[in-house]
């Protein structure tokens, strides 16, 4: 990802989490986000930020909630990061 915060990333790497679990991909997203395969892939990248209504439609459309993106197994938390910081 380019220069995206943690925050940013933590969504991104949910989103591909749940898309990866559902054997699906960034084209998936296309049609329900109504946004081209680039913007989309953009997003994904880190390159552009998702905004609130984006999320809520992917959520929407994985049929999950919108936080669930930023608790995904393997989703580094700041807790996990701290822990790690600590070993």
């Amino acid at each position: 990802m380019s220069s995206t915060t943690s925050l940013t990333a933590r969504l991104v790497g949910g989103i591909k989490a749940e898309l990866a679990r559902r054997d699906l991909n960034g084209h998936d997203l296309v049609a329900p986000l109504g946004l081209g395969r680039n913007a989309v892939y953009a997003r994904l990248r880190g390159d552009r930020p998702f905004d609130v209504v984006e999320i809520e439609k992917i959520a929407t459309f994985l049929g999950v909630d919108p936080l669930a993106f930023f608790e995904m197994p393997g989703v580094p938390t700041r807790a996990s990061e701290s822990e790690e910081v600590a070993a």
